[in-house]
């Protein structure tokens, strides 16, 4: 897109309206750059109507190669239930990467949940966002089941179900007559479970629609689910990032599980972090720690109290530590770059010494 003229851009931003699905824009623009428009705006596309999405579908009918421009596609499938049908067989999505469904009613015998399932069966889409409303262990495993290719991140929101988390695994467990594996299951590299453990053990089931063997990059949330550990113990042996928010329970993890952990990225400040790292026993592989920070009051010295203990940990048990990465949102005050380098070297002096504490912006100085 940078290397779009000027004079395109002007032309854009002058007349683009708020509505992707409207073609004033692109009409507006000087035939020499009509089509580079049409590409521009149709490259990230939101359904958010039935309006929109009629519209959409409407144009896309009219001009056939709109749709073929279209690279991410986002559907807030509960407002747009009734057109799904059209939308997946009436345009043409060769280009199509990224696809967020939310809002998705579970309901296997409904039309429009058999031409979603198209949409997966694309060997183009790489990137899948879901949520689910309301959560089915047996669609979800159909739904998941329509993938063909394999998937470069896949993040499942919402997926609960009002039972324990321990009778989670053996109801899943009742459900694999409903679908047959597939003779080739797609690979998932990246998985995001938000709020999903019943995801999670759909997709240990020994007949889940997608294969964890090179999974490599995992975000849990809500780690007291029993459900977590049971999870690292048939996928952790290659995952090298792992993602958490610090505020949960992650003294349950049983870090032994992540035998090639090489990075690890925290959300939020809080002494857990150091619980989890003295878990790990040297030697291990880990190079980077990334934290997160919002909402931070440095004058009250939470950052220098968390410093001392988080120090001393990453002193002793990581031993092949090459940065920790700290990024401070502020919130409560403003700063200069400079001042958080200063705070992050009282916090962490050690460290910081031996130049590896780092910001988004660069090394911080010993």
């Amino acid at each position: 897109m940078s290397r779009l003229p000027a004079e395109l851009w002007e032309q854009i931003i002058s007349h683009l309206n708020a509505s992707h699905t409207d073609l004033r824009a692109c009409s507006s623009v000087s035939p020499t750059f009509r089509f580079a428009a049409q590409a521009l705006l149709f490259a990230d596309l939101m359904l958010n109507t039935r309006v929109e999405t009629g519209r959409f579908i409407a144009v896309a009918r009219a001009s056939p190669h709109l749709s073929t421009h279209v690279r991410r596609l986002a559907l807030v499938v509960g407002r747009v239930h009734g057109e799904i049908p059209a939308l997946v067989r009436g345009c043409a999505w060769p280009k199509l990467r990224e696809l967020e469904l939310h809002q998705v009613p579970l309901v296997v015998a409904d039309a429009p949940f058999h031409a979603l399932c198209g949409f997966l069966a694309m060997r183009t889409v790489r990137e899948l966002t879901i949520s689910f409303t309301p959560p089915s262990a047996a669609s979800l495993r159909r739904f998941l089941g329509a993938c063909s290719a394999d998937l470069d991140n896949v993040t499942i929101w919402h997926c609960e179900q009002s039972e324990s988390s321990d009778a989670i695994g053996d109801d899943f467990a009742n459900l694999t007559h409903t679908i047959a594996p597939a003779s080739r299951r797609p690979l998932i590299r990246t998985l995001n479970l938000i709020r999903s453990s019943a995801a999670a053990s759909i997709l240990l089931d020994p007949l889940s629609p997608l294969d964890l063997a090179e999974l490599r990059e995992l975000h849990l949330d809500r780690v007291d689910a029993p459900v977590w550990n049971v999870f690292l113990r048939e996928t952790g042996h290659g995952i090298e990032k792992i993602y958490l928010d610090a505020h949960d329970a992650l003294h349950h993890i049983d870090v032994s599980l992540l035998p090639s952990l090489c990075a690890i990225h925290f959300t939020n400040l809080s002494t857990n972090i150091t619980g989890f790292i003295r878990g790990l026993k040297p030697p291990n592989g880990i190079r980077t720690v990334f934290i997160l920070i919002s909402d931070l009051d440095v004058s009250d010295g939470s950052l220098q109290k968390f410093g001392a203990d988080f120090e001393s940990a990453v002193v002793e048990r990581l031993t092949a530590i090459e940065r920790i990465v700290v990024d401070i949102l502020f919130i409560q005050s403003e700063m200069e770059q400079v001042e958080v380098d200063a705070v992050l070297r009282s916090a962490l002096p050690e460290l910081s010494g031996k130049g590896k504490v780092y910001t988004s912006a660069g090394k911080v100085a010993g």
